[in-house]
């Protein structure tokens, strides 16, 4: 007596977790496997939901896999860079290239006396625990805004923000004074590292 009703106790509790499953929305029919890394954990689901609908075919194979990666480590809330894979039934794969860049901030108000053009003329960089010749280079762009000096430029910081900054990893800011007083700061980052494969 007791062995069937043990089954009938099995079978109740496995439509029982069937019911809660389709309740909670976990029994749908399965979706594409979904991979994301290096990419900030927000932006995932709005990525998925892209992916989805640019690569969608009508009457085509189904996406079996969406692969999300960020190539230009680290990815961050104001700058990454990135792309998606997405794989079919019939074993082809579409990728597709994403990235955003947050505005810059708007120039700082000037405090203090206005600063002055070193007196030999040459305007040498200030580096906070960045290499140097990520600083040089780093420090040139800052210099050289649109390919063309700006003259009216007499400091430059650039600044490590997330340590270390080494040469194959960094993130950090330039800041450009000018004669007037005003301070404006761009972030940057860069990664010496391959890109992964899908």
């Amino acid at each position: 007596m007791t062995g069937p009703r043990f089954k009938l106790r099995i079978a109740c509790a496995v439509v029982a977790a069937g019911l809660v499953l389709a309740a909670c929305g976990l029994a749908a029919a399965p979706g594409p496997r979904v991979e994301c890394s290096g990419v900030p954990a927000g932006h995932c689901p709005e990525l998925v939901r892209e992916a989805e609908r640019m690569s969608g075919r009508t009457g085509g194979p189904a996406i079996t896999a969406i692969v999300i990666r960020a190539i230009n480590l680290p990815c961050t809330e104001q700058a990454c860079q990135g792309e998606t894979v997405v794989v079919y039934a019939d074993g082809t794969s579409l990728a597709t290239a994403w990235g955003w860049q947050a505005a810059p901030p708007a120039p700082l108000e000037p405090t203090g006396p206005l600063p002055t053009r070193p007196a030999d003329g040459v305007i040498r960089p200030t580096c906070i625990a960045v290499p140097a010749d990520k600083c040089a280079e780093f420090a040139d762009a800052g210099r050289f805004p649109d390919a063309t000096p700006d003259p009216t430029i007499v400091a430059i910081e650039v600044a490590c923000t997330r340590l270390p900054c080494t040469d194959a990893l960094g993130m950090g800011t330039t800041t450009v004074t000018r004669e007037d007083g005003t301070r404006q700061s761009t972030g940057w980052s860069y990664s010496a590292g391959p890109a992964p494969t899908p």
